[in-house]
């Protein structure tokens, strides 16, 4: 965009500020590609301005050729003095073109209308941005229409392709748990944030929204790439240590968890990352005490929502309670995980599926029938493909054939864990430990399979020893 310089010169006034050109006070009428090339041309006054310069101001995103430029210019031209082209510009043959009137620079003062219209770009992306924190779908969506519009106006504001970055990454991870998720946004996502780094090359939160964008399309390697570059380029902003938490495992995970912590102690998203990597290395109790650091941080300002509110905390909370015997308290921290489900959050049609379906487990386990029944078909109301609930229901049913499960289930460990549960509850739990173990090595490095410690239809604690292949797997991944 221009700059916000006035300039006089004859009878007109060119105001950068207000996007106008004005002749004895009265606006005139340009387009904005002509307005840009004016001001080009009336900003470097007395200097020839190249015919690539001027192409490259105006037309920023758009391959033309002189006779554009030439168009523009005539048109120029004869807004200024039909009668007398060369009176204000003349071309310089095969270089470009000069302003040659008088320019003197210039105060224009602004309305109060005029002001709000300069600040509305900037309110809205103020305004976006906070949509984008709230990780609510619905503030999401007007988010991405708010940098949609921004970059209608400004297509090479790189902060604004960041924010649109951000709101379809999160749309697609809306849907992440769908037999078809919104891929489209995620492909829109990785465009843009490319675009953003090409823009800013020293824009370290494009660097680390393109890391958050390949951690959502699983390109782990890169992913980490990217935040590590954002990182060295702006190493205090916690963001980027916590997306670098997000993206990595075991070790690099904590350690990146750790420097979050250190740079913003109320992080609590970083608990529940770190708790992961100690479930994956059968470290329950470590887990246990990141999630109850978590809890606590969340209990110091009730109601309140800090930065990337986690929304799995109570229901991690209540698979260790369940996996060490404490029935009732597993219950009651799945409950608390449930109230989320009205918030509209990203996540929260997938995490409330995920806490029916252990709540489901744990009725069975009790004997309670009909209570887990009910658990099973309400996290099929929200993921209708789970495999694991279906499971359940095979199990609860006695049906004598595996559940349908779409091959396309997002998580294909998660496909194995059900057939294993099914081996389990038919007795089998050396046959279910085998064929999870297979699916693990088969597994690209990462955190797949992090759960099955705390499965409560899988039980390992109930039989470690048949489990221990898988067990110790995992522990090595974590490290």
């Amino acid at each position: 965009m221009p700059p916000s310089g006035a300039f006089a010169f004859g009878p007109f006034v060119l105001d950068g500020g207000a996007t106008r050109l004005l002749r004895d006070g009265v606006a005139m009428s340009l387009t904005d590609r002509q307005f840009v090339v004016l001001y080009e041309l009336v900003s470097h006054a007395g200097a020839v301005v190249l015919k690539d310069d001027l192409v490259r101001a105006a037309w920023p995103d758009t391959a033309v050729g002189d006779n554009s430029l030439a168009q523009a210019m005539s048109q120029i031209r004869g807004a200024l003095d039909p009668a007398d082209s060369r009176r204000y510009i003349e071309n310089r043959m095969g270089r470009g073109y000069v302003f040659v009137a008088p320019v003197t620079p210039v105060d224009v003062p602004q309305s109060a209308e005029e002001i709000a219209a300069r600040l509305a770009p900037y309110r809205a992306l103020l305004e976006g941005r906070a949509g984008i924190e709230s990780l609510v779908r619905a503030h999401v969506d007007r988010a991405r229409a708010t940098f949609e519009h921004l970059l209608r106006g400004d297509p090479r504001d790189a902060a604004s392709h960041v924010g649109l970055v951000n709101a379809c990454a999160l749309q697609f991870e809306s849907t992440r748990a769908d037999p078809a998720p919104d891929r489209e946004a995620l492909r829109l996502a990785l465009a843009h944030a490319h675009e953003a780094c090409r823009l800013k090359n020293d824009y370290a939160e494009a660097y680390a929204t393109l890391g958050f964008v390949l951690t959502c399309a699983r390109r782990q390697d890169e992913a980490i790439a990217a935040l590590r570059h954002a990182i060295r380029l702006q190493p205090t902003n916690w963001t980027h240590h916590l997306r670098l938490a997000a993206a990595s495992w075991g070790e690099q995970r904590l350690r990146a968890a750790e420097r979050t912590v250190e740079l913003f102690p109320g992080c609590v998203l970083t608990r529940w990352l770190a708790a992961t990597v100690y479930v994956g290395r059968g470290a329950l109790g470590e887990a246990e005490r990141e999630v109850a650091a978590g809890l606590a941080a969340l209990a110091v300002t009730p109601g309140a929502s800090p930065p990337f509110l986690p929304v799995a905390l109570y229901w991690l909370s209540g698979l260790l309670h369940f996996a060490q015997g404490r029935a009732s308290e597993a219950i009651a921290a799945f409950e608390r995980e449930l109230a989320i489900e009205t918030t509209g959050h990203i996540y929260a049609r997938e995490m409330c599926a995920n806490v029916w379906y252990a709540m489901g487990a744990c009725r069975l386990a009790s004997g309670d029938v009909p209570a887990a029944r009910d658990a099973f078909a309400e996290t099929l109301v929200r993921i209708p493909h789970h495999p694991l609930a279906l499971a359940g229901l095979a199990i609860v049913d006695r049906a004598p054939d595996a559940p349908t499960i779409d091959v396309a289930a997002p998580i294909v460990i998660e496909v194995t864990m059900a057939r294993a549960a099914r081996l389990v509850a038919a007795g089998d739990t050396a046959g279910a430990a085998r064929i999870v173990h297979e699916a693990l090595i088969a597994a690209p490095p990462g955190n797949a399979g992090w759960l099955i410690p705390l499965d409560p239809l899988l039980g390992v604690a109930r039989d470690r020893n048949a489990w221990r292949d898988v067990l110790a797997l995992l522990g090595t991944r974590a490290c």
